[in-house]
């Protein structure tokens, strides 16, 4: 039986992926960030004798083996899902990229939906995310400094507290989000009604 013959041709970004393999990336982190196939990264790799890293296990693993900085910011080369939103899976289900960057600085989990407060797409530097509590926290504080009233306690349909629905959107207004919810469903059913009578 003969032995597998190596190929050595050198690749156009033979350089670059040299730098980024040797710095510890991932052939597919490495593949989305340069723009070529994961056998090329594959074949470098094996060109300078390099075995592939280890297989992340944790939640944390798998965010560091798919993310890369991008100045101030942290940019995403692993899965998305329909929308482009950075996701991780972690046995069969996924979860999104940016609860796990979040959760590894807070020390705690998320509540409500995580974003990013600077402009970069999807940004998934933890420094930069925030869930629903930080936001209302400095958007209190925010509305307190512009003199703005107390928040309400019950919402005026009279059936949400503040602490579990009340929220303040970036201009600082408050809202109920059970509410908005409510009224978002009834305005989808109303569309799919008027759809089926046309």
């Amino acid at each position: 039986m003969s032995e597998r013959v190596r190929n050595t041709r050198r690749h156009r970004l033979h350089d670059e992926i040299v730098d980024l393999v040797r710095a510890g990336g991932t052939n597919a982190g490495i593949a989305a960030q340069l723009g070529c196939c994961k056998r090329a990264v594959a074949r470098v790799r094996d060109i300078i004798g390099l075995p592939a890293p280890a297989r992340s296990t944790t939640r944390s693993q798998k965010l560091a083996a798919r993310s890369f900085p991008d100045g101030d910011h942290v940019g995403w080369s692993g899965l998305r899902g329909p929308t482009g939103t950075p996701r991780i899976r972690v046995f069969d289900t996924s979860l999104p990229a940016s609860h796990v960057a979040f959760q590894d600085r807070a020390k705690r989990e998320p509540v409500g939906i995580v974003k990013a407060v600077c402009d970069y797409p999807h940004c998934l530097n933890g420094a930069h995310l925030s869930d629903e509590i930080e936001r209302r926290r400095v958007r209190t504080q925010e509305r307190a400094l512009y003199g703005l009233d107390e928040h309400w306690d019950v919402c005026t349909k009279g059936l949400h507290d503040w602490d579990t629905w009340g929220r303040i959107s970036p201009d600082l207004s408050l809202y109920c989000a059970a509410c908005n919810t409510e009224r978002a469903a009834r305005s989808r059913s109303a569309r799919i009604e008027e759809g089926n009578t046309s």
